[in-house]
Order: C-alpha cells, then sequence, then structure tokens
C-alpha cells in the first residue's frame, strides 16, 4: 500500500505529462492498493474551483484506501521534523512530516511525495521510519 502525495494526485486530475503521474498511472494499472490521509484529501480539494469536477474527485479519492491519523501520528510526524531540525534541517512545512508518518504506522510500501529530497532525509536520518520500503519507494521516487 502506497500513501499518494497531494502534488501528485493534482498533477494527475489535472492532467499533466509529469514522470509522478507517468508512475502514479503504473501503480493503478499494477493494482497497486494507494492510500490517502485527511491531510491530503483535504488540499487536493480544497483547490478545485468547478463543483462538477469537485464531485468527481471526490468520488474517485473516496474510493481509496483511507488512513486515519490519530495522536500518535502527530507525534510522530513532530518526532521527524525534530530529527531533522536537530541535524540542521529546517522543513518549510511541517505538513510533509505529518504526511510522511503514517507511513510507519500502518506499514506502507512507501509514500510517494513531492521530492524525493524529503524522502531521502527521513530515510538517512530515521532508518527506522522506512527501512524496511526503501527498494519500493527507490522506485517510486519522483
Amino acid at each position: 500500500m502506497i500513501l499518494v502525495d497531494t502534488s501528485v494526485w493534482i498533477n494527475f486530475f489535472s492532467e499533466k505529462s509529469y514522470r509522478q503521474v507517468a508512475i502514479l498511472e503504473a501503480l493503478i494499472d499494477e493494482g497497486e492498493d494507494l492510500c490517502l490521509c485527511g491531510v491530503v484529501l483535504t488540499e487536493v480539494l480544497q483547490g478545485i474551483r468547478d463543483n462538477r469536477q469537485y464531485n468527481k474527485t471526490k468520488s474517485i479519492l473516496s474510493n481509496l484506501i483511507f488512513l486515519p491519523m490519530n495522536r500518535n501520528t502527530f507525534f510522530y510526524a513532530a518526532t521527524i521534523y525534530r530529527t531533522l531540525r536537530a541535524h540542521g534541517i529546517t522543513i518549510r512545512n511541517s505538513v510533509d512530516c505529518i504526511i510522511s508518518a503514517p507511513t510507519t504506522a500502518y506499514h506502507l510500501n512507501g509514500c510517494f511525495l513531492r521530492g524525493k529530497k524529503l524522502l531521502q532525509l527521513i530515510i538517512n536520518l530515521m532508518p527506522g521510519l522506512l527501512m524496511l520500503y526503501q527498494f519500493r519507494i527507490a522506485m517510486i521516487e519522483v
């Protein structure tokens, strides 16, 4: 199961010809279990201006596996952020840490994030977070 980030979905629904969209389409064709969390769901839907497109996108996303986030998810997101900061790395937006956190809690095969830099930093500084899933993640990095 792979958690797909907001920007990947936005590009997918906008029918952009980006590498990340092609990878997402391949994952869909392979029957990979894709999931999302509340933050991603909100971010994708809040930017849609057309009501028909909003309802269509909402319907599609409603069929994905939804990962509820409890208090421990946010504790873990803070740990990710603090660990990176302790190594001199400041994340511009803590939402990326929040989206990364369920990867461990739900034992996902990967987290398809905005870019590979943040993911690589997390893997390097917190090997326990994604250690089991590095091979799969390496295959889907953008």
